[in-house]
């Protein structure tokens, strides 16, 4: 179902995170008629105010003027994980009478919360919101950002329709993303399409990452040889997508294409994968021809099955307790290779560069940028091969 955004006012939550930047920046640049109210939560350190002026300038950074931002975005103040999503009553009215359609793209992403913690964003904050929403007068459609990380410990070939099972999951980010995905589903009398999003390197294109997460972590410590172990199988496939790659097709379905009542795999066709030691191989490759002198200290590790890395965390934590808990941090989410699986899908996706042309370029931008310490030179090269900035390049 083809949707026009003209006259439409599309309310977003997770504005602020690395797809929902993306998606915001993509309304701004494609649709001028559209309004877009973003849901924020003001922080002990940052008001309303100040949070707005960082999405801008974010956006202003993927080419939208600053006029542009000013004239279409609104933000109002709320959290998802109260009743009623926190908003105010002027503003719970004002959207009730105005917005058309919603994007739900907040989620807490931490992979080490207890499971309580990450229940009160990922599946409260999901029913906080659809309940919010399911009265308002002019609403058309919703989406709601999962992930296919909710196939938790489930092996071999995972159909979009597919949801229930009890295989368990790796961690509580996952289970707690099952369990809002199960209710959003749950939801027939709301007109909801659920977008499963892989993990999130960075951008397909230049490399840039504006969010560092646990990937790009574990890629830190790999590089600076701190890990003793991986569990892992060889073969299993490795599941990512550029970011800017996510967004462009969440944008398309949801504006475009839009089906109530489906789920999607936004994911990679499978022979743009790597298999897990191709991908070790190509980041010890990047880190070397970055030319950060890292090289020397990427070596292969072993990957081994969940117990063995589980005998040998217990022992390091005993022997060094930093090796320990780097060891602790790497199980909580690298044992997903542990279970291999392909996702269906009936979606084709933009032009999407394979893991191996762009997984070099991102890895450069994380040696060249201090793995987010530092701001990497504007111009920078992120071409495999060539120091990040050497002279005569140019952004790729």
């Amino acid at each position: 179902m083809n949707h026009s955004s003209s006259g439409d006012t599309v309310f977003i939550t997770g504005a602020s995170g690395s797809v929902g930047e993306e998606l915001l920046a993509r309304y701004l640049l494609q649709e001028p008629s559209a309004r877009l109210t973003l849901l924020l939560r003001p922080g002990e350190h940052r008001s309303l105010a100040q949070r707005l002026a960082l999405i801008e300038q974010a956006c202003r950074d993927r080419g939208v003027p600053p006029r542009v931002f000013r004239r279409q975005v609104r933000g109002v103040p709320g959290d998802v994980s109260l009743p009623g999503g926190g908003l105010s009553e002027a503003d719970a009215s004002w959207l009730s009478n105005t917005a058309t359609a919603v994007i739900h793209a907040a989620a807490d992403v931490r992979f080490f919360l207890p499971l309580r913690e990450a229940r009160r964003v990922n599946r409260d904050g999901t029913r906080n919101l659809l309940e919010l929403v399911a009265p308002w007068k002019r609403l058309t459609r919703v989406a709601v950002l999962s992930t296919t990380y909710v196939a938790g410990r489930r092996v071999g070939e995972v159909a979009e329709a597919s949801l229930g099972h009890r295989c368990g999951f790796v961690n509580t980010y996952e289970q707690s993303k099952y369990e809002a995905e199960r209710y959003a589903r749950g939801r027939r009398d709301l007109p909801i399409a659920v977008y499963r999003l892989p993990a999130l390197l960075g951008d397909g294109q230049t490399g840039m990452v504006r969010r560092f997460g646990a990937v790009h972590q574990a890629l830190q410590l790999y590089a600076r040889g701190l890990i003793e172990a991986l569990p892992a199988l060889p073969h299993s496939p490795v599941h990512m997508l550029p970011v800017d790659t996510a967004a462009a097709t969440v944008f398309e379905l949801f504006e475009r294409r839009f089906r109530p009542h489906s789920t999607t795999h936004v994911v990679a066709p499978p022979e743009s994968g790597m298999r897990f030691d191709e991908f070790l191989a190509t980041v010890r490759e990047a880190v070397v021809a970055s030319g950060s002198g890292a090289g020397r200290v990427v070596a292969p590790v072993p990957l081994v099955d969940a117990e063995t890395f589980d005998e040998l965390r217990r022992l390091w934590l005993a022997r060094d307790r930093r090796r320990g808990a780097i060891l602790t941090a790497i199980g909580r989410f690298v044992p997903q290779q542990l279970f291999p699986k392909q996702f269906a899908t009936r979606q084709p996706l933009p032009a999407t560069p394979p893991l191996s042309e762009y997984l070099p370029r991102v890895v450069a931008y994380c040696v060249a940028s201090g793995w987010g310490r530092r701001p990497v030179p504007a111009g920078a090269s992120m071409a495999p091969g060539r120091p990040p900035g050497s002279a005569g390049s140019r952004r790729g």
